[in-house]
């Protein structure tokens, strides 16, 4: 027997079969496409939109950013006219920075003393200036100075207060805080003038106040140079421990606080505990 034909596999397939199963549907594609415009249409507007919030939230940020920084810039200029001591009866203050030149006092990593003690006593000395007092400095430049010099300069001007400024350091880490040296036998102005500052500086910057100490840290009946021949009220002002990082801090990041601090003090003694006139 002779082999069957496939008579369907040999069949001729109409050209419209052969191009689509099933007739196009225009209507159908069109609202696809209608649709697909609608959904990019809205995310354009969704980002305008958002775009927009943000810049607007971001100038209000900045806005109150920069009102922060006008309110605090205000409360900063208006925070010394609270504490403030008027000098009003002519008194005459000597502010001595320790050290200087090749002294550089005691030096702790980037920190030197005779450079630290010399700005703080030169806040110190515009502010007291600002209060009404004269103000008579024993350096102000990285100068070497004799103690004898120091203590002439303020007997010849017949200064009523005497002021060193130096900085204390330890091995141990955890010392720190402010501490005055006096004459073991000196009148009791130099202690009443030690205890008034350290209690300005512990109220008003948070240094410790380790209190006043007589003599000398190697005995307590020898007396440091400039308070055994200054004419007045005098003491030396440890202001902090150079080995301390919160002593530093504070002396760093708030050094004409810190002056001021010193500075109130000192009006304080001199106005015996009364606050003159306001400015």
């Amino acid at each position: 027997m002779g082999k069957k034909t496939n008579r369907k596999s040999n069949r001729k397939i109409p050209y419209e079969e052969q191009t689509s199963s099933k007739p196009r549907r225009w209507d159908h594609m069109f609202g696809i496409l209608t649709v697909a415009t609608i959904i990019w249409f809205g995310l354009i507007i969704y980002d305008d939109f958002k775009g927009s919030g943000t810049d607007i939230h971001t100038d209000n940020m900045q806005n109150q950013t920069l009102d922060n920084v006008v309110a605090a810039k205000n409360n900063n200029s208006a925070t010394p006219e609270k504490n403030t001591w008027t000098i009003n009866n002519g008194s005459i203050v000597c502010i001595d920075a320790g050290h200087g030149g090749s002294d550089k006092g005691t030096v702790s990593g980037s920190y030197k003393e005779s450079l630290i003690c010399l700005l703080i006593a030169e806040s110190v000395q515009q502010e007291l200036e600002r209060m009404g007092a004269e103000v008579v400095m024993t350096r102000t430049s990285d100068i070497g100075i004799s103690q004898e010099q120091r203590v002439k300069i303020g007997n010849d001007k017949n200064a009523d207060v005497f002021v060193s400024i130096h900085l204390n350091s330890s091995t141990n880490e955890a010392a720190n805080g402010a501490e005055a040296w006096i004459h073991s036998s000196k009148p009791n102005n130099s202690l009443k003038l030690s205890k008034t500052i350290l209690e300005e500086i512990a109220i008003n910057t948070g240094i410790h106040n380790r209190d006043v100490k007589y003599g000398t840290l190697a005995d307590s009946k020898e007396n440091y140079y400039v308070n055994s021949h200054s004419k007045s009220a005098s003491l030396i002002l440890e202001l902090g421990f150079i080995t301390s990082n919160s002593d530093m801090l504070i002396i760093n990041s708030e050094t004409e606080n810190v002056a001021k601090a010193i500075a109130s003090g000192i009006g304080k003694y001199l106005n015996g505990g009364n606050k003159g006139e306001s400015e």
